[in-house]
């Protein structure tokens, strides 16, 4: 990720050093993807697979635990 926003890994680090970290970040940004592209008014009818997949999940049980605990959906 540093390399992909050009900066250093300390300072992609020291930049989520208030919150819970770039790991919560990260793994809270996925779900958040999901959601969007889900609730999105687009026509897209993407199946919620090959979104899974897209947002970096690898398998469906990681991704229901996921989504349920960082979205309304509970």
């Amino acid at each position: 990720m540093a390399a992909a926003l050009n900066v250093s890994r300390s300072k992609l680090y020291r930049a989520f050093a208030d919150g819970e970290g770039i790991a919560a970040e990260i793994r809270d940004a996925r779900p958040r993807r999901v959601h969007r592209r889900l609730t999105s008014a687009s026509t897209d009818r993407t199946p919620i697979d090959v979104l899974m997949h897209a947002c970096g999940f690898t398998d469906a049980p990681g991704f229901g635990r996921a989504f349920r605990r960082r979205s309304a959906c509970r």
